[in-house]
């Protein structure tokens, strides 16, 4: 077991703690509800973390699965078994992910330690170019604060278009990004909300990332004059002119901001001009 602290009560059998449940809230977001299964790697992981089974990790999952308003319109359901503090958890998390993001932060480090190298066989693996973006600022080193904060972003937006680009439906991770619609730069307080991001193939990640794709208000694909152009006379089709006027999937969970798509939309027009 992986636990470091014995100050934090991480119980191995019976009552949930409420470090567990709140640490179990914090890796719901993070998988489609399809793989919330025992033989999940990332479950076993996170399994060995709270000192529980991976067996007993599912039913947590799934206890949240039946509070969970999008779980319950589709029609699936959870264990329907959930208990008064994961009522509690659920309630006070609502809407408040960066929040849930800070405390489960807190909580790892007080079982897993400050250990880069252990965090980063916890964590899923992050894109290298994804880990190459400076999400913060100043700050050049990826700090253990980082790894956790982008790796909640990519998971949570890939969980949300069920881990396909929302443009060609490509559902292969090593090839998907986590696209913030509007960078941390323009918008420091969005740059951890799964409102402010896309699944988006590599291609489409860097198109959209130099404003030469966007997306209109009916969420149809637009490309730039310049990249159309380019696209007619390449070799071999890429992808690009057959997702013109095309719709893309819609999220699952979290609706896309649209204040922030026209930020970017008004900035693609500005660039044709």
């Amino acid at each position: 077991m992986l636990l470091k602290n014995k100050d934090v009560s991480l119980p191995s059998q019976g009552v949930w703690s409420r470090e567990q449940t709140v640490l179990a809230l914090f890796w719901y977001y993070q998988l489609p509800f399809g793989r919330l299964h025992a033989k999940n790697p990332l479950i076993i992981k996170w399994s060995e973390i709270i000192n529980r089974n991976a067996n007993a990790v599912v039913m947590k999952l799934m206890n949240f699965a039946s509070l969970d308003p999008v779980i319950i319109a589709s029609g699936r359901k959870g264990m329907g078994n959930t208990s008064a503090l994961d009522r509690e958890i659920w309630e006070f998390y609502n809407n408040k992910l960066e929040l849930l993001t800070n405390d489960a932060e807190i909580i790892l480090k007080q079982i897993v330690g400050t250990d880069g190298e252990a965090f980063d066989s916890l964590l899923p693996q992050l894109e290298m170019a994804e880990t190459n973006k400076n999400y913060y600022g100043a700050e050049r080193t990826v700090t253990i604060s980082q790894r956790i904060r982008q790796n909640f972003f990519r998971s949570t937006i890939l969980s949300n278009f069920d881990e396909r680009c929302c443009i060609s439906g490509l559902a292969e991770p090593r090839l998907l990004v986590a696209s913030h619609i509007v960078s941390w730069v323009q918008a420091p307080d969005k740059r951890l909300s799964p409102h402010n991001g896309l699944c988006l193939s590599a291609l489409y990640d860097r198109a959209f990332d130099r404003h030469l794709l966007t997306l209109n208000t009916q969420l149809e694909v637009m490309l730039s004059p310049k990249l159309r152009k380019i696209s007619e006379t390449t070799r071999f089709s890429i992808g690009l002119l057959e997702i013109e006027g095309q719709p893309i999937t819609s999220p699952i969970r979290f609706g896309i901001d649209m204040g922030l798509l026209k930020q970017h939309r008004d900035h693609f027009v500005k660039l044709q001009k």
